[in-house]
């Protein structure tokens, strides 16, 4: 495995416990009336969308630098069409949570999405950097 990718995991799980102590703070003591029941589905699916979606940059920065930019926006449609055909079974089948199910939806898949693209250019500099240290042309 990448060690790159190795330590994204490592990262997004840890940041997903932290958000996941803070939703369940909120939901416990400021709104437990709007909890529902899939919640913990809702991180399942962002941490697997995140997870895979950051291999395939990885990969995709390290074959084509120059088409990194493409393959970044078509992920980025590409999660928001697994997000969004998520979210409108999830809001299907718990049609009286519909407004919390949206309003945390959006909260994390901003805050997932900012947690990424910080990550997946920190890590693509990271390996920047490590090629030109191994370029015998220094």
């Amino acid at each position: 495995m990448n060690p790159l990718l190795k330590k994204f995991i490592e990262k997004i799980l840890i940041f997903s416990l932290v958000l996941g102590i803070i939703t369940w703070a909120i939901f416990n003591f400021g709104f437990p009336a709007h909890y529902f029941s899939v919640l913990p589905i809702l991180f399942l699916i962002f941490i697997s969308i995140s997870i895979l979606v950051h291999a395939i940059l990885l990969k995709a920065g390290k074959k084509r630098p120059t088409r990194f930019s493409t393959d970044f926006m078509l992920s980025i449609i590409i999660k928001l069409f697994v997000y969004s055909t998520s979210v409108g079974v999830l809001m299907f089948f718990n049609k009286a949570a519909i407004v919390p199910i949206v309003i945390t939806f959006l909260s994390l898949y901003f805050l997932y999405t900012f947690f990424e693209i910080r990550l997946i250019l920190s890590d693509l500099n990271q390996e920047d950097l490590q090629k030109k240290q191994d370029s015998p042309l220094k």
